[in-house]
Parts: C-alpha cells; sequence; structure tokens
C-alpha cells in the first residue's frame, strides 16, 4: 500500500511509462493528463502494483472531481495529505513557475500504516520560476500560475484539474490556502526575509559567478526564454529578480480570498452545499458544511416531494428512482439559514 512515487512529467527522461488520467484538464482545449510511475520504476513495479497505485490516484480524482467539498476529513481528503497540497501551491504561486503543476510534479505515497495518503512533493525544477520566462506570461508578476492551461490554451503538458477544483470549488481549502501563506508572509516569505537570503546566496557565490561567466559570457545576451530588458551585470539580475519578488507578493497579497481570520466564521464557511452527481440518476447525495437540520425536495412549481432518503449529521442521501425525470431543487436547512439549490434527474 505505499512506498509509491508518481510524477506529472514530460515523456522524456526516466522510464516514462505509466497510464492516463479518467479525466482530462479543464482547459478551454481539454488534453488527457499523463500520470508516470518512478518507483518503483516501469520495468520493475508489478501488476498488482500498478491495479492499487492507479485505482488509489482515480479515487482521488474522482472525489476531487465530483466533490463532497470543504468538510475535513470527507472526499478527496481521505485520500491526499491537504496540507502538501496547500504548501505546494504557495510555492507555485510564490514563483509563477511556468512548469509548475504540469511538469516534474512529484507525489508520493506511503504505506496504510503511516498516513498512507497521497503527498505532493518533494518540488523541483524551479529553472523558469520567479519571472525566467519570456513566453505564456511567465514573467509577468500578476495571475495565478495554477490557470497555465487557459492563459496557453492546447499546450502540451497541461496542468491537472486538481488545483482549479481546489482553489475554485473547495471553500475550506482556499481559506486554509490563505492562513498558511500569510502565517508564511510573517517569516519565511516577508519581504525582508527572502532579500536576505538572496543576498547571503549571492555572496556565497560569488566565486563560482565569477567562473561562471568567464566561462560563459553570456551577460546582457538572450538565453532562452530570458525576459527583456536584460540586465548586463550579476548584480543587475539580483536586482531584477528583487524587483520581480516584489511585485509578485503584492500581487498575491491582493488577489488571495479573504483573510483567514474569518476561517471558523459560520457565514464564511458553514454555508456550503453540494449536489453530486448533478445530473442525478438513482442517487443524490447532498452535503453541507455543517449540521443539516431539515430538508426538502420540491418540484420546479414548488410541489414538495416525498421520497426515500437517510440524513446523516450534514449528508442526506437521496432515493431518487420514484420521480421522473427533470427539474428539481432541495430545500436544505442549517442553522446558518436556509439554501435552495436545483438538479436534475435523467
Amino acid at each position: 500500500t505505499g512506498g509509491y512515487i508518481i510524477k506529472v512529467d514530460k515523456n522524456s527522461g526516466s522510464g516514462g511509462g505509466g497510464w492516463n488520467s479518467n479525466f482530462q484538464s479543464l482547459a478551454l482545449t481539454p488534453g488527457d493528463i499523463y500520470l508516470q510511475y518512478e518507483y518503483p520504476s516501469d520495468e520493475e513495479i508489478l501488476p498488482i502494483q500498478e491495479n492499487y497505485i492507479q485505482q488509489y490516484v482515480d479515487s482521488f480524482e474522482t472525489k476531487l472531481y465530483y466533490g463532497p467539498y470543504g468538510i475535513e476529513n470527507e472526499g478527496w481528503r481521505k485520500y491526499a495529505n491537504e496540507q502538501s497540497f496547500i504548501d505546494y501551491l504557495i510555492l507555485n504561486e510564490l514563483s509563477k513557475n511556468v512548469d509548475g503543476y504540469r511538469i516534474s510534479t512529484y507525489l508520493f505515497k506511503n504505506k496504510i500504516t503511516n498516513d498512507g495518503r497521497l503527498n505532493v512533493g518533494p518540488v523541483w525544477d524551479y529553472d523558469l520560476g520567479f519571472g525566467n520566462a519570456d513566453y505564456c506570461e511567465g514573467s509577468v508578476a500578476e495571475g495565478w500560475a495554477y490557470n497555465f492551461n487557459n492563459v496557453c490554451d492546447g499546450t502540451d503538458n497541461q496542468v491537472p484539474f486538481w488545483w482549479e477544483k481546489m482553489m475554485n470549488e473547495d471553500v475550506l481549502f482556499q481559506y486554509k490556502m490563505a492562513c498558511r501563506y500569510r502565517e508564511l508572509r510573517e517569516n519565511t516569505l516577508s519581504e525582508l526575509f527572502l532579500f536576505n537570503y538572496i543576498d547571503s546566496i549571492s555572496g556565497f557565490m560569488t566565486n563560482a559567478v565569477n567562473r561562471n561567466f568567464q566561462t560563459w559570457n553570456i551577460l546582457g545576451t538572450y538565453v532562452w526564454p530570458n525576459p527583456s530588458p536584460i540586465p548586463t551585470d550579476y548584480q543587475g539580475e539580483i536586482v531584477e529578480m528583487k524587483n520581480w519578488l516584489s511585485e509578485r507578493l503584492i500581487w498575491l497579497d491582493a488577489n488571495l480570498p479573504n483573510p483567514c481570520a474569518n476561517l471558523g466564521s459560520e457565514e464564511l464557511i458553514n454555508t456550503k452545499i453540494n449536489l453530486y452527481p448533478n445530473p442525478a440518476q438513482n442517487i443524490l447525495n447532498i452535503t453541507a458544511t455543517e449540521k443539516i437540520e431539515a430538508i426538502q425536495l420540491k418540484s420546479i412549481s414548488g410541489k414538495e416531494l416525498y421520497v426515500h432518503f437517510s440524513l446523516h449529521g450534514n449528508k442526506c442521501i437521496f432515493d431518487l428512482s420514484t420521480l421522473s425525470a427533470g427539474f428539481y431543487f432541495a430545500l436544505v436547512k442549517t442553522k446558518s439559514g436556509e439554501q435552495k439549490v436545483k438538479f436534475i434527474k435523467e
């Protein structure tokens, strides 16, 4: 059940064996997402191991694609370590890495006796991050890196749908991520800390830097995919990185979800209602981020319908087998109020 490393990457390099996800990207022109075996390698992995890891990843993706969202220890969180995805997203958004999420993205899974969920990491391949790419808006300090597919529609090696679902559908993930980001901004991701770190590394590398540019005289010269204007000396490169990073932090500060101080607010996160699948056939699941106190099904004309259902705290399961095809809606009452949500019976 554990000891696996898989990756989302180019097909070149080590091995290359793997499988296509059952879910395409959410790009304007959707593409297949290919997951590769890293360890055990495609030459060493056994059929029973292939079957296990593929089914496990598919379970994670299915829950993430369809929900439920916003519930601790439910849905996709049963299969993946949410904290690892939060930290990975923050680093890729800080660096706005054009290779992020879609290339050199590693995931590992321990045994079920050692948590056993899917983790994303370790991080790798940031040579085209921090503004160092003149294509697909890589040098622009604004914009979300996880939206790469919509910036460069139809590009090979697309970003899996995971990140868009987490950032656009799962309000609990959004606010945990905002909390983590703001926590880090107080120390590790403060401008003072980052700039001091850059200065300490550049000072440590002085002799190596001199040897490098004596061998390769490229300062002030375009080397793919350097954005313009190109600094003419090494110190200019340092200043350029700091300037870009400062602009990036300003944009992230302004565009993250509301302050994480609201994370515990019932008005903020406890009114989220999810229905799945929708359209539904015989079974409809309705979940809320707090306990459901009452629930009703009604026809589109407002007539109350009586069908078999079971209610378990914040989840309700309806048997729709007696309903004819059509549009319906559910009235869901929680302590935060009542919401009306529409669904389709196929």
